[in-house]
Parts: C-alpha cells; structure tokens; sequence
C-alpha cells in the first residue's frame, strides 16, 4: 500500500518526464497476482515482497521496510522514542484487515510477543485508516513510510522494538525474460528513491 501511495507517483512523474512518449500502465495486485502476471509475460516487472518463494521470479531489493506504530502528537505515546512490541498489548488500534499482507505480518509478530491488540476498526485504507486515528486519537501500526504519505503533517512513526517487524520491497522479474530498456529504465528510477527512502529511515 505505502509502494502506491509514495513510491509509485514519484517513480511515474520521474519517468514520464525523463520518457514523455513511452506509456506506463501501473496496477495494484497481490504478490502473489503480480508472480502469476510476471509468468505469464503479462507484466514487464512487479514491485513486492523479496525473496519470492516461486524459482521462476528473480527479484532485486530495493529497501527494507519497517512496520511502525503511528500516532498524533496528543497521543499517550508520541513522545516515545521508540516502543516495546510487548506494551502494545490491549491498546486500542486501527488496522488494516486480515487480507491484507501488512496485516498478517503484524498478526504473525503480535502472536510471537503474546500481544493481543485491542482493534477498534478496521479499514483497508492507509489514508481513512490515518484520519481515523486522527479523529479518534488511536494509534496504527503500518510501515513507517505511510506517515509521510498524508498532506497533514501532523503523524508520528514511533519505531517498535524487541522484535522489530520489518520485510524487504523490491523489484520482481520473470527469470530469464525479455527486459525492455523502458522497464530497465524505470527500475533505475526506483533504485535511486529507494536510495532516499534508507537514508531517511
């Protein structure tokens, strides 16, 4: 979700720029759709989860991502510098739903810390999910990114210690396939904004 919002609108505006006559085509999908597009040369490169489990993907890292929690300066915690994994146990949150990658990950930590979270609402909207914990002055937990993704810069990223969530985004390929000079072209620009997405983590 944080790939969409804030990686994609600056890799296309670099890109159309730098290309004004090639036409870019960018859909949302699953991990799992975007391996099943790759493989059937339906897609030139996907942007997801590294490593793929499949042998005929070969991916490239781009950045480590790192879930956090996310909350407004009034909330108990904003002044944190950083937040036990273990003391979110019972404090009230919004998530996004089970079908979602983020989620699951999050359920799969929370499991091995014995926390069980309070979930208030859940949404499959970063950008309702960050009015909601606005209004209601809550707190999320989603990649650390999503909090430079709203035009109000009024949300902190509070990074969850002891353990850590974290996954790698990056690059996918079929293996072994055609690599157009656009495609590579556009994974360039990628390469360079994941290379400011590390240096301001």
């Amino acid at each position: 979700e944080t790939v969409v919002a804030y990686i994609i609108p600056r890799a296309v505006s670099q890109f159309t720029q730098a290309y004004p006559g090639i036409q870019l085509r960018v859909e949302e999908r699953p991990d799992e759709a975007i391996e099943q597009r790759l493989l059937a040369g339906e897609a030139d490169l996907g942007i997801g989860f590294v490593p793929s489990v499949r042998e005929e993907i070969e991916t490239e890292a781009l950045y480590e991502e790192r879930l956090s929690l996310i909350v407004t300066g009034t909330h108990p915690l904003a002044g944190c510098e950083a937040v036990q994994l273990a003391d979110l146990d019972r404090l009230p949150l919004v998530l996004l739903p089970t079908s979602s990658c983020t989620r699951r990950q999050w359920d799969s930590y929370a499991a091995q810390a014995d926390v069980t979270a309070q979930i208030l609402v859940e949404m499959n909207s970063i950008h309702g999910i960050l009015q909601a914990v606005a209004q209601t002055n809550t707190a999320t937990v989603l990649p650390a990114l999503a909090s430079r993704t709203s035009a109000v810069d009024r949300f902190i990223s509070i990074p969850l210690v002891n353990p850590t969530p974290k996954r790698t985004v990056g690059v996918l390929y079929r293996r072994h396939g055609y690599r157009s000079r656009a495609a590579q072209a556009f994974v360039t620009i990628l390469r360079a904004l994941a290379q400011t997405i590390s240096g301001a983590s």
